[in-house]
């Protein structure tokens, strides 16, 4: 992490001037960042709860698992992985679920947005800028279909390489989550409204959350089109597989930076935006978390008298 947040600082510093633009940022623009991290937020967290129904808690309303998912976004940016096990134990306590059908489930869920995600990305792409700049919209395209394709096949291959290694190995916890994170994909898939709510809900929060890319790369003064927003939240969600630091600090800067050039962006405007979004996205959680308790709260007392 400390070598990640050196290279995103130096970057910046290289274009410090470029900092005054936060300041000056339009609190039109930042409050618009926020809402769409609202709806981006409440989209992962009702898909989460879409394969947590059907596969490991029998009924949990929007209301409690909204504050659980929440909280465990807002644990996670402290402390890496927290937030799993916060809600984890949570649906332990509450509903008894094994902890392991929350962590396949978690897996499933991830797995199948970021694929979605990137699948999604590249037919708007296609659609949008066919028979403009061919030869960036090709790129762009191969490479969003290349990490699909790597997505997709990643745990295929792995459960099946697995099957080859010794029979301790394949008894370990990782290879039984694999498998059962394939099968309850599968069910899911295999459910045509489910499905169909998941796909929809990962649409959704894929344009709000290229919307609101857009938006950050204003704030950090270059313009870019809401396609290409949605081309990079694409990519950025690649990193949601596996968080290693607390929020993803510096992993997500840099890997802005390296988007930001390989849209022909400054490497510095990349890391500025992601401060964007990072901050307007702790304000929209925390905005989210505080409606919801009093929401519970007036419902508690109402239900007491």
């Amino acid at each position: 992490m400390l070598a990640s947040l050196t290279a995103a600082g130096w970057i910046v510093w290289s274009s410090r001037d470029d900092i005054a633009l936060l300041a000056d940022a339009s609190p039109w623009l930042i409050a618009s960042m926020t809402a769409l991290h609202v709806v981006t937020i409440m989209t992962q967290s009702e898909r989460f709860r879409l394969v947590l129904e059907q596969h490991a808690v029998t009924n949990i309303g929007i209301g409690s698992w909204t504050r659980v998912y929440v909280r465990g976004r807002l644990y996670s940016t402290l402390v890496p992985q927290s937030g799993n096990v916060y809600r984890g134990l949570a649906l332990k306590q509450d509903h008894d679920t094994p902890v392991v059908r929350y962590v396949s489930s978690l897996a499933t869920q991830t797995w199948l947005a970021v694929l979605a995600g990137l699948l999604f990305a590249a037919l708007i792409v296609l659609l949008t800028l066919l028979g403009e700049h061919e030869e960036t919209t090709t790129r762009v395209v191969q490479g969003l279909l290349f990490a699909a394709f790597v997505v997709g096949v990643a745990p295929l291959v792995f459960t099946r390489l697995s099957g080859y290694l010794p029979g301790r190995v394949r008894r370990t916890r990782i290879a039984r989550l694999a498998g059962e994170a394939l099968d309850i994909a599968g069910s899911t898939a295999r459910s045509p409204k489910v499905l169909a709510i998941f796909l929809a809900l990962v649409l959704v929060g894929l344009v709000t959350s290229g919307i609101g890319m857009t938006v950050a790369f204003a704030v950090a003064g270059e313009e870019i089109a809401m396609t290409t927003g949605i081309a990079v939240i694409a990519l950025v969600n690649l990193g949601n597989i596996a968080s290693i630091t607390p929020g993803n600090l510096g992993i997500q800067e840099l890997g802005l930076a390296a988007l930001a050039v390989l849209f022909e962006y400054p490497p510095a405007s990349g890391v500025l935006a992601s401060v964007v979004v990072r901050l307007s996205n702790i304000v929209a959680l925390a905005a989210i978390l505080v409606t919801f308790e009093i929401v519970g709260l007036v419902t508690r007392r109402s239900l007491i008298h």
